[in-house]
């Protein structure tokens, strides 16, 4: 998972999820999309 400061959608599939204060990118095609706000 990556760590950014800014992050943003990569395909259709991905999805926002906010949790614990954090934002999260989940994607069902592509695990390699994952991303966390820090």
């Amino acid at each position: 998972m990556k760590v950014k400061s800014c992050i943003s959608k990569r395909c259709l599939y991905c999805r926002i999820i906010r949790r614990n204060k954090h934002l999260y990118i989940y994607c069902n095609k592509s695990k390699r999309h994952k991303q966390k706000q820090k």
